[in-house]
């Protein structure tokens, strides 16, 4: 049907390899250490600071991304990391979910936070559920979805400069 398919497929295969997802476990993928307290999905900025003040606490957590230089950088510094899609339904059969623990989503989407939820909830997940949101109209979405808790980054790091000028800082 497209004659020039199978040369221009073979000549850009490199180039678009980047943009393919790997498989949920990829080799050399070893299990946790220690069962964990928390599970954090989304080891972006906000993800980051989150592993990294839990882990100051002593909290033993584990990381959850699809980004695979991610997931590496925080295995060097000794995280238990897991290659995963958060919007895969099958998500909470690959996790270790800690039965009196959390699983806090720091991703950005509304709607991958409410297909975690779903996928929680659909597995029986007992344990405490934070999700980001970054729209005020989408707390009630979350909560009703079975969110425990709804993190609103940017409205929580605006609260911490007004205290930090209001207290004279």
């Amino acid at each position: 049907m497209y004659p020039q398919a199978d040369a221009l497929g073979m000549r850009f295969a490199g180039a678009l390899a980047l943009f393919e997802r790997g498989t949920p476990r990829p080799d050399g993928q070893r299990e946790p250490d220690v069962q964990p307290e928390v599970i954090v999905l989304g080891l972006g900025r906000y993800g980051a600071g989150v592993v990294e003040g839990l882990r100051q606490r002593g909290f033993a957590v584990l990381g959850v991304d699809f980004d695979p230089v991610a997931l590496g950088q925080w295995a060097d510094r000794g995280v238990d990391v897991l290659y995963a899609d958060a919007e895969d339904p099958g998500l909470p059969h690959l996790l270790p979910l800690p039965e009196r623990g959390w699983v806090v989503s720091t991703l950005r989407r509304v709607d991958a936070n409410l297909a975690l939820l779903h996928a929680l909830a659909h597995d029986g997940y007992r344990g405490q559920v934070a999700v980001a949101a970054h729209q005020p109209a989408d707390i009630v979405r979350l909560t009703r979805a079975g969110a425990h808790h709804v993190l609103m980054p940017y409205g929580s790091a605006a609260r911490d400069v007004v205290d930090l000028i209001a207290d004279g800082g």
